[in-house]
C-alpha cells in the first residue's frame, strides 16, 4: 500500500468517525455553554466568566478562581458550605481514638496501640 492510498484511507476513516462523534460532542458543548450561562446569570457574572467557569468545571480542572456562591448555602450565611456544622456544635469523635482497641483492628495495630498506651503511662 503506497502512502497516497494510506492517507486516503485514513482521511475516509476519520470522516466516518467524525460523523458519528460530532453530533454527541456538539450537544455536550452546547449543554456546557447553556448551563454555564445559566449559572453565570444567577451569580451575576459576565458571559465570558460563566462559560469559562462551565468549561473548567466540566473538564474537572477546577482552578477555584471562580466559585458559585448562590447555590452553596442552605439557610445559613451566603457562601457557607451546606454541610458545615455550627461553631458551637460539639466535634464528632474521630475513628480510631476510642479508649479500647477495636476488635476489627489487626493484631499488629492492637499491639502498636497497647505499646503506645503502656509507654504513655496510661495503664493502671
Amino acid at each position: 500500500m503506497d502512502s497516497r492510498s494510506l492517507r486516503r484511507s485514513f482521511a475516509s476513516g476519520l470522516m466516518a468517525g467524525l460523523q458519528i462523534v460530532w453530533p454527541v460532542l456538539s450537544v455536550l458543548l452546547g449543554l456546557i455553554v447553556v448551563l454555564g450561562t445559566a449559572v453565570g446569570l444567577l451569580e451575576g457574572w459576565s458571559v465570558q466568566d460563566a462559560v469559562y467557569f462551565a468549561f473548567v468545571t466540566a473538564l474537572t480542572i477546577g482552578y477555584g478562581d471562580l466559585v458559585q456562591m448562590a447555590m452553596c448555602h442552605a439557610g445559613g450565611s451566603p457562601g457557607a458550605h451546606p454541610r458545615a456544622r455550627p461553631a458551637d456544635a460539639p466535634r464528632p469523635r474521630r475513628r480510631g481514638l476510642s479508649r479500647h482497641p477495636s476488635p476489627r483492628r489487626s493484631a499488629s495495630s492492637r499491639t502498636r496501640w497497647a505499646m503506645r498506651r503502656a509507654s504513655s503511662g496510661a495503664l493502671p
